[in-house]
């Protein structure tokens, strides 16, 4: 029996849908933000993640044929904690720290972060060019809990009782610590530091940038505990595929 052309067309428009998988086929696979890191990661007063990351990986998940990506977010402490025991599969926004993270592995980078050190003026006249953290010696230094951006060297100096550290959750209570004098020293990205010391109306002339500490790609960690995802293989290769095709569309930014 012969077929008109429009039969025929709407038959393989039936075969299209019915071999492209749609939203409740595709495997949901959560990523963990942190809570408060404005303005790359954080959550609204009703839980939902926002923020650079959130709205590349949206952009990310909204091409992947296979997967889609639902984001939560945590304190970061806990986040590490959720991917170090298998309980997701992986997390955003770490920085590649192969000595404290030797078994993760990381998707291609989503953005580059600089990382500075802001003292109180009254510290930053006298360590302002110092040798970082030799040259340092002796201060009060803030730091976001479960965070590494300050370096093994300095983290074997606090060990050594060589520095003071005062971790807190949040960028906003280590910056109050600062203005308040109960800390010397915190470093954390430019731009995180900017945004919530503006938000707090604080004035970065009373915390000047002293160091620039280095420049630190960011990237989605995946969990080296597989059991719960069989498909995460499957699903970094995706990713990154997505990613490299966003960038060559400019919807995304190019790190550097």
């Amino acid at each position: 029996m012969w077929q008109t052309r429009g039969e025929i067309g709407g038959a393989w428009l039936a075969l299209a849908l019915a071999t492209c998988p749609t939203l409740a086929d595709k495997q949901t696979v959560v990523l963990i933000g942190d809570e408060d890191y404005s303005p790359y990661s954080y959550a609204d007063a009703a839980g939902v993640a926002h923020g650079i990351y959130a709205d590349i990986l949206h952009k990310v998940s909204a091409t992947m044929p296979n997967f889609t990506i639902e984001l939560k977010t945590e304190p970061w402490k806990r986040a590490l904690k959720t991917i170090e025991v298998g309980e997701a599969a992986g997390f955003y926004p770490p920085y590649k720290k192969l000595d404290v993270r030797p078994s993760m592995e990381y998707s291609l980078p989503l953005l580059v972060e600089t990382v500075v050190l802001v003292c109180s003026s009254k510290i930053s006249r006298t360590y302002k060019g110092a040798t970082w953290p030799a040259g340092f010696a002796g201060l009060r230094f803030g730091n976001n809990t479960g965070f590494f951006i300050l370096g093994k060297p300095f983290f074997d100096m606090v060990a050594a009782g060589e520095l003071k550290l005062d971790e807190a959750k949040t960028t906003e209570s280590n910056l109050l610590k600062l203005i308040k004098g109960r800390i010397d020293c915190y470093a954390n990205d430019r731009r995180a530091i900017e945004t919530e010391a503006k938000r707090l109306k604080l004035d970065m002339k009373d915390m000047p940038e002293v160091a620039v500490l280095g420049k630190e790609f960011s990237y989605v960690g995946y969990t080296s505990k597989r059991a719960k995802f069989p498909y995460l293989p499957a699903f970094m290769k995706e990713f990154d595929e997505a990613v490299i095709k966003l960038r060559a569309e400019g919807q995304i930014p190019v790190p550097e």
